[in-house]
């Protein structure tokens, strides 16, 4: 599995913006050959307490722009937003496929206190891994790589 993994300059707090950069990042990524590509936490809005400003359903704008963006370059799109779940926000992680369905959704356990995120999204409480053309693979997001139980 060949994967491409972008930073961006984010562009604080705006969404379409973002989008823009990362179609072009998969684009570029789709034409390397890269069979996933990986966008930062936070990827359309920067690492924002803004939770009730930015934070969106899993069906929201956001996830159906990306899920176009991966559709159009056939490729796996990881990538991290503000999602409102059941009345909480959290700081997840979606995994789409090719045709841009989501494979994978992942809420981060341990929010960055020192951050003050614990204030602005609540905790995740599930750890599961999935699999792209049958290589398994896990998300985590930032700060949770510090705890050894995951």
């Amino acid at each position: 599995m060949k994967l491409a993994l972008c930073q961006l300059d984010i562009v604080w707090e705006e969404k379409q913006a973002n989008l823009v950069k990362c179609a072009a990042a998969a684009g570029a990524a789709a034409r390397a050959k890269a069979d996933l590509v990986v966008f930062p936490e936070m990827s359309l809005t920067g690492f924002s307490m803004e939770s009730a400003k930015i934070a969106e359903p899993l069906d929201g704008l956001s996830v159906r722009a990306m899920q176009g963006i991966a559709a159009a370059h056939t490729i796996h799109v990881v990538f991290g937003l503000a999602t409102v779940q059941e009345g909480k926000y959290y700081n997840t992680l979606v995994c789409l496929d090719t045709s841009g369905k989501i494979i994978h959704t992942y809420n981060k356990i341990h929010p960055f206190c020192h951050g003050r995120e614990d204030k602005h999204y609540a905790s995740g409480d599930q750890f599961r891994s999935f699999e792209i053309d049958g290589v398994p693979l896990a998300g985590f997001i930032c700060y949770d790589l510090r705890f050894p139980e995951l």
